[in-house]
């Protein structure tokens, strides 16, 4: 039996919620740790916070030392130093933020692939989480990225995206698991003017050796809530649309879900996001060429899809351009599930699709036929008091006439 292509694209539902179980009990040990340090924390007098802290911020900048010299290898002591240093109460608050300045977390996280011993990514990594729970602040510790800071989640997220490439800092599996295990303790701290998703997005690049990593990082993200692009990121170019659709199907699939209950934080987030120029930039990722027109048709006619909702509610003025454009593949979703909305379409003219379609140039025949077999009356007349017949006369579009009797 022919297997239908489509179903191997559908969303990993059952690993969407392992990942989402796994995320959340994480996060939950991390919020339980925090609650115990603090604990800890307010029992020491105020007076001893000072050396404490700095005690710890110390031994924490020796960290950059061993990167630089004797190699990561010799982490275990610095682990255990913290650790007896957080239990006595330390905070690792006053970590030096600056991109430029002592070393600090936002480094630590850039420098795991200086590190591929495994039990030094152990440690790096157990490090990591001490010096979230002892309260390190996420928001403002930066590292350096080549035009200005990057703050922990930003670095992270380039590292999940790019996966292991030659010309990339990550080069072994194991690197890219350190980065997956430290990734809710991260991201479950919210950072202002922080998008981890679209910073994923941005840098990502399917990676072979760890692809079944990076869709759960894509999945997680998900479960979190996240939107892949925001209303004031109008500095997102066509081409980053474009490079959604070049990473190949599935990533459209996990991108563009179709609604389920636990998938709603995530489509919640997502759609009042949708502003007419992105809902465009979407559209035209599509029609790079006839695979991804393919697709598209496809894919959104399986049955009533959020995000066409979403285009036909509040920017119709884009299936007048699909109409305008002939993109007969990309109307097929749009008449099949929303057939009576589209027929009731009319632009500030009065004209419906079929009135676009005849005053519109190029070889438009097969465009007008679908949208007659969807229901569009040929009677229907415009502001002006004309039918589609007579605005392709109006338009000396002879060749039409024909279709349109």
């Amino acid at each position: 039996m022919k297997r239908n292509k489509l179903s191997e694209h559908t969303f990993p539902m059952k690993t969407f919620l392992q990942v989402q179980q796994e995320m959340s009990e994480e996060i939950r040990r991390l919020n339980r740790d925090k609650a115990a340090w603090q604990l800890v924390r307010n029992a020491v007098p105020e007076k001893d916070h000072f050396e404490l802290d700095e005690e710890f911020r110390a031994v924490f900048q020796s960290i950059g030392h061993i990167m630089l010299s004797n190699g990561p290898k010799e982490l275990a002591p610095i682990k255990r130093s913290l650790k007896t240093l957080i239990d006595q109460g330390a905070s690792a608050a006053t970590l030096d933020p600056y991109e430029l300045g002592p070393y600090n977390i936002a480094m630590l996280i850039d420098n795991i692939s200086f590190v591929t011993d495994d039990t030094a990514l152990d440690d790096v990594a157990e490090i990591i989480r001490m010096t979230v729970v002892a309260g390190a602040n996420l928001a403002t510790n930066k590292t350096y990225a080549g035009n200005g800071g990057a703050v922990s989640s930003d670095w992270l997220c380039r590292y999940l995206g790019m996966g292991l490439t030659v010309d990339w800092r990550l080069k072994y599996r194991q690197q890219y698991e350190c980065c997956y295990r430290i990734f809710p303790w991260i991201v479950s701290t919210p950072v202002e003017r922080s998008n981890p998703l679209n910073d994923f997005l941005i840098c990502l690049k399917v990676s072979d050796e760890v692809t079944d990593l990076q869709e759960k990082v894509m999945l997680a993200m998900i479960g979190f809530g996240f939107s892949p692009y925001l209303k004031d990121e109008e500095w997102q170019y066509d081409r980053f649309f474009a490079h959604l659709w070049d990473l190949g199907e599935r990533w459209s699939t996990l991108l563009y879900p179709y609604e389920e209950e636990a998938l709603k934080p995530y489509i919640n987030a997502f759609v009042p996001n949708i502003t007419a120029e992105l809902a465009g930039k979407i559209i035209n990722s599509f029609t790079s060429d006839n695979k991804s027109r393919k697709f598209f048709r496809n894919y959104f006619s399986l049955r009533p899809h959020w995000l066409l909702q979403r285009i036909v509610g509040s920017t119709p003025e884009l299936i007048f351009n699909l109409v305008k454009r002939n993109e007969q593949e990309m109307l097929v979703p749009f008449l099949k599930n929303y057939k009576q909305t589209l027929i009731a379409l009319r632009d500030e003219k009065g004209n419906s699709l079929l009135h676009q379609a005849a005053m519109s140039r190029g070889p438009m025949e097969n465009t007008i036929q679908l949208l007659r077999n969807a229901g569009c009356s040929l009677q229907a007349v415009n502001g002006d008091g004309l039918t589609p017949r007579e605005l392709a006369e109006k338009y000396r579009q002879t060749g039409l006439i024909k279709w349109l009797n």
